[in-house]
């Protein structure tokens, strides 16, 4: 289906027309009436807008009067004694005839304007874009997140919606990154440093770092939910079992069986490379930030070393001539340069380079005794080191020939095994050490000595690039 097989050819003709300010304001005051009343706008309600409206434009000098010539106004023969009302009553029916309103007749003679579904969801863009609002970015995060830890029957639709809301976040951050490139342009069109000022205070401080930049780097980041969407998402693809009882959900939702299954993995991968690459979208945005900051800065600087001295007053004289082209620049004035002749204006002799001479190395020496101390020493920290070869050894070991065991089956006995303990949470979810954690909500509190931890279990894996860990006789 095209665009125009959804909305009538000349839908856009009042927003090209010489009046299209008023007539952007009357849509504007048709959306608000739109949202205030659920079952449809009553027609007076209406024309009293409209009507006010043009009463408090028409001093400005804005009307309706002239009109673009291919624009008709059929069944115009009512004709209202009032001025203004009548030209309410004349900008419904243009609505009504290009497409952007229609009138129902309900019981006792009533009319009431009813939007079709093109009018309302272009009318809500035009306000969006006429509306400066604080986008909370963390709220897509937290979202996602319950969507996607969700108790419900309908796993498979909150995937789904999870993923929608994941794509809203992303065009939420590409839009503050072109919105920041807008400024940048905008900000090196002024013509003096008050106006760089007021655009960067006003425009640019107040409308983009206030509202979404400085929120979206501190109160507002999404960092506090990414790791737990990550897990989660991973956990759906390393896990068959909740795998297919996604795809069994998404089954119930009006979706072929065997696109279930494609469906919600793409899902689940546009998920986690959303969240995965948000640090290089991020960087992204502070760079075009910086930009921001360096193109104000250089404007301002070039209008400050501009508008003192003499070249500033050059400058107004060549505006003025531009001006007024029939003035006379040479009869006015005898331009002639005046320069002194010092030191700083002769050309210093070149002066060869000296030869390089290089300072004399001395050799210190080191006894015997001292040599071997610091090497027993740095023997010593190699061996105590924690890595994760000792720590694979301490898990795999305790495990024996289980599968799976829980943390507290550890049973740490000094203060070295808690050390491998912690290091365990390390490295037990990239999948190179030969087993996994997997971590529950529920999991209870194991304690040791003066030390607790969460009681999670620990899986037996084989590594990647590399064969399992075999248990040592």
């Amino acid at each position: 289906m095209k665009l125009f097989d959804v909305i009538p050819d000349r839908m856009f003709s009042l927003l090209a027309s010489p009046n299209r300010r008023v007539y952007a304001e009357a849509l504007l005051l048709l959306y608000e009436n739109y949202l205030a009343n659920q079952f449809g706008i009553p027609y007076e309600v209406l024309r009293d807008s409209f009507q006010e409206l043009l009463e408090s434009i028409a001093p400005s000098g804005l009307t309706l009067d002239e009109m673009e010539e291919d624009i008709s106004t059929p069944n115009a023969s009512f004709i209202e004694t009032d001025v203004f009302r009548s030209r309410a009553g004349t900008l419904l029916r243009q609505l009504k005839f290009i497409g952007w309103i229609d009138i129902e007749d309900r019981a006792n003679y009533q009319r009431f304007i009813v939007l079709p579904r093109h009018s309302s969801r272009i009318l809500e863009v035009l306000q969006e874009l006429c509306t400066q609002r604080a986008v909370e970015y963390q709220r897509f995060a937290f979202v996602t997140y319950t969507l996607l830890t969700s108790k419900t029957d309908r796993l498979g639709y909150a995937v789904l919606e999870a993923e929608d809301t994941t794509r809203k976040f992303l065009n939420a951050l590409r839009e503050l990154t072109n919105n920041m490139r807008t400024h940048m342009d905008e900000v090196v069109k002024k013509n003096s440093i008050e106006e760089v000022l007021d655009y960067h205070f006003e425009e640019y401080k107040a409308k983009v770092v206030d509202r979404s930049y400085h929120r979206l780097k501190t109160s507002d980041h999404v960092s506090r939910y990414r790791l737990k969407i990550l897990e989660t998402v991973q956990n759906y693809l390393t896990e068959p079992d909740a795998f297919r009882e996604l795809v069994r959900s998404a089954t119930h939702e009006d979706i072929a069986e065997d696109k279930a299954d494609e469906q919600i993995r793409a899902a689940l991968l546009f998920i986690e490379e959303a969240y995965r690459s948000l640090d290089d979208t991020l960087y992204q945005i502070d760079l075009r930030h910086n930009q921001y900051i360096r193109a104000s800065f250089d404007r301002a600087r070039y209008l400050g070393q501009y508008s003192q001295g003499l070249d500033a007053k050059l400058g107004h004289i060549l505006e003025w001539v531009a001006r007024d082209r029939s003035a006379d620049l040479t009869a006015s004035f005898n331009l002639f340069a005046v320069s002194h002749l010092t030191e700083a204006s002769l050309f210093p002799p070149r002066k060869k380079r000296p030869p390089l001479v290089p300072e004399t190395a001395t050799e210190a020496f080191i006894p015997a005794e001292l040599r071997q101390r610091q090497k027993e020493i740095s023997l010593t920290r190699i061996n105590n080191a924690i890595t994760r070869e000792k720590v694979s050894r301490f898990i795999i070991e305790r495990m024996g020939d289980r599968d799976s065991i829980n943390m507290a089956d550890l049973s740490p006995n000094s203060i070295e095994d808690m050390m491998h303990i912690a290091y365990a949470y390390l490295y037990g979810s990239d999948g190179k050490s030969g087993y996994r954690i997997t971590r529950s909500p529920n999991a209870d509190i194991a304690k040791f000595a003066a030390y607790t931890f969460t009681n999670h279990r620990i899986v037996r894996t084989r590594p990647k690039g590399g064969h399992p860990y075999v248990r040592r006789p």
